[in-house]
């Protein structure tokens, strides 16, 4: 078998990938017998073992490209809660999957469904939040109008303060209405930081836009 990725891209940089005998060889006479993979940050360069097949090739070069993305993020060896962590890295993963869809491809390559057929492919998801469902119109309208989220013919952009509709606020808003901030907008969809207690933004959610509604300034 071979990766039949030969390079990522993150951020500004990029990696190139090795997946080889040679190369698993020369990482393993310096960090050990048992690596499956390491990055070399310094190196701009990502090696991957063969052995263990195509699955296990394909966890070990998405554990590395995790690591690449920690680095960009500038965490390093910080330690840091679950959430502040995913919170800090979500942006820039995403990111490189889509910079990189040759690897998402190989990635996704036997899963089940796979590939899509463009005719069926979702527009974007149906549930964003434990507590929050989509209405019947759902996101793919909004997509149809703007490429960014809209309610009510308006767009929602980042730092805007927006209020859930009415029956439709998360658990854990502090009251009602339930006020948040938006961080983002994507595939029709909205990330929005709950504003709790004090001004406390500890929690987020993706939200269908039709169930958002703008402070209006």
């Amino acid at each position: 078998m071979n990766v039949p990725v030969d390079s990522i891209e993150c951020g500004p940089y990029t990696f190139a990938v090795e997946a080889s005998e040679d190369a698993i060889r020369r990482v393993r006479a310096e960090h050990g017998p048992t690596v499956l993979g390491i990055t070399c940050l310094h190196e701009g360069r990502i090696v991957v073992s063969l052995e263990g097949g195509p699955s296990v090739a394909r966890v070990t070069l998405l554990h590395e490209v995790e690591h690449v993305v920690n680095d960009v993020c500038g965490i390093g060896t910080q330690r840091l809660s679950e959430e502040e962590w995913i919170h800090r890295t979500t942006p820039t993963l995403l990111d490189t999957l889509r910079r990189n869809p040759h690897m998402v491809w190989w990635l996704m390559e036997g899963a089940s469904g796979w590939p899509p057929a463009r005719e069926s492919a979702p527009s974007s998801p149906q549930h964003v939040s434990p507590t929050t469902e989509a209405t019947e119109t759902g996101p793919a309208d909004a997509l149809a109008r703007s490429p960014e989220a809209v309610t009510d013919g308006r767009l929602f952009e980042p730092g805007q303060i927006v209020v859930w509709e009415e029956g439709h606020e998360p658990a854990e808003a502090p009251g009602r209405p339930a006020v948040g901030i938006v961080l983002y907008t994507s595939e029709g969809c909205v990330e929005v930081d709950l504003i709790g207690t004090g001004g406390r933004r500890d929690h987020r959610f993706l939200v269908v836009p039709e169930l958002l509604r703008a402070v209006e300034s």
